[in-house]
């Protein structure tokens, strides 16, 4: 029978891993979406939609090691990591929400400046949510075996969602939802 610290590892190994879930959508759903939305529905250039999208996503990703480096050094009550995780939960969630709300009556200029600027926010935002999270796999155990476990969950996790992220645009035009 297994002792109580080991059922709180596997606990957490399955916890860290629907994390990953969340990371993997996170990294989908802006691009996933924002074509149809964007381009298709409110009628957005695709070569400024995509240039919307890339430089936010270049600027998110030149901050990855400034984010490990400052989670490493960082000594709050709270732990290293879990700062940085809500921070980036929080950030990831507003810019995300906010991205969709877009006025339908404003010149296509300032929805494109609209959704630039959330996206910007979105991208910067994930870093601080992906650094840490990977880190918490090397946290989790010094073994090299089961770190590879640890990995492989979250990689299985991963692949368990990209079979579901391609209904994403088919959801949001359910009823549930007043408009797509």
């Amino acid at each position: 029978m297994p002792t109580n610290a080991a059922a709180a590892t596997k606990v957490q190994r399955y916890l860290l891993a629907a994390g990953f879930l969340a990371l993997f959508f996170a990294n989908q759903s802006v691009l996933v979406l924002a074509v149809p939305f964007y381009q298709m529905t409110l009628a957005l250039d695709p070569v400024w939609l995509s240039l919307a999208i890339a430089v936010p996503m270049l600027l998110g990703s030149s901050i990855s090691g400034y984010v490990g480096r400052a989670s490493d050094r960082c000594q709050s009550r709270f732990g290293r990591r879990r700062p940085f995780l809500l921070a980036g939960v929080l950030g990831l969630s507003l810019s995300f929400v906010l991205m969709w709300q877009v006025p339908a009556d404003w010149p296509p200029l300032w929805q494109l400046g609209y959704f630039a600027g959330l996206s910007l926010l979105f991208f910067l935002a994930l870093p601080l949510l992906a650094v840490p999270l990977s880190s918490l796999v090397f946290e989790q155990t010094p073994e090299p075996r089961q770190r590879t476990a640890v990995f492989g969950l979250a990689s299985a996790v991963q692949k368990l969602g990209s079979l579901g992220y391609q209904w994403l645009v088919p959801l949001s035009q359910l009823a549930l939802f007043s408009s797509f």
